[in-house]
This record gives C-alpha cells, sequence and structure tokens, in this order.
C-alpha cells in the first residue's frame, strides 16, 4: 500500500499511537480509578499525551533538517501547538460528554473523540505547526 510507503506517515502513527496510548490509559485512570470527573481527567491526559506528540513530532516525524530552522521557530510551533491542545481539549470534552449522554461508556466516547483528532492534527501539523520540516 502506498499511503504505509510514506516514511513520514509511518512516524506519525508510531509517535501518534505512543501519545494515545499514555492519554488513553491516563484519561480511564483518572477518570475510573481516581475518580477525577472527564473534564479534569481528559485535560490532564491530553496535556500529556500532546507533550510526547509534539516533541516526538518535532524531533523525529517532522524534524528540519536545518538547526536554525528548528531553534527559530519552537516559539511558534508552541504556541500554535498550544492553541491546538486547547482545541481538542474542548472538542474531545464535547464529544466524550455528548456520546455519554447518548450511553456510551467514556472510554468509548474518548476513543471516538481521538480518532477525529489524529487526521486533522496531521493535516494541521504537516500544514502549519511543522510546516518548514
Amino acid at each position: 500500500m502506498k499511503f504505509f510507503q510514506n516514511k513520514k506517515i509511518i512516524k506519525y502513527l508510531l509517535v501518534g499511537f505512543t501519545a494515545f496510548f499514555v492519554d488513553y490509559f491516563l484519561f480511564i485512570f483518572l477518570n475510573k480509578f481516581i475518580g477525577l470527573p472527564i473534564f479534569f481527567s481528559n485535560s490532564t491526559a491530553l496535556i500529556i499525551g500532546f507533550l510526547i506528540s509534539f516533541f516526538g513530532n518535532r524531533m523525529f516525524v517532522f524534524a528540519a533538517s536545518d538547526d536554525n530552522i528548528m531553534k527559530h521557530s519552537l516559539k511558534k510551533q508552541l504556541l500554535l501547538y498550544v492553541i491546538l491542545l486547547t482545541i481538542n481539549t474542548l472538542l474531545t470534552y464535547v464529544i466524550i460528554t455528548g456520546l455519554e449522554s447518548l450511553g456510551v461508556d467514556v472510554a468509548i466516547g474518548k476513543v471516538v473523540s481521538m480518532a477525529f483528532i489524529v487526521v486533522w492534527n496531521y493535516i494541521l501539523y504537516k500544514k502549519i505547526i511543522f510546516k518548514y520540516s
């Protein structure tokens, strides 16, 4: 399959799966075992997952070959990433609680929300956040 011949996509998926598992299991742990409300458990898990995702994508997937580009773009990339993290946090909360109101378990709602985020984040990483890589 041509899709998987693109090394950047394979690297993105590896970083993404790592961030996903940390995010997902931290969310489940905080929500179901510790008893934190959805908003706090989801926000905490997303922040940790996004840190893994940001640095993994910056250093491994969309790494620029020029050190000057890497140094000068870090602040801009972090700012864009924080904006994206905020949007993703709100979006996942809406999806999780919306599905929960329909009787769907929060664990499934989290997976559904993350599926949406994976696709649009790749596009935003490639076209905006890490565009000079």
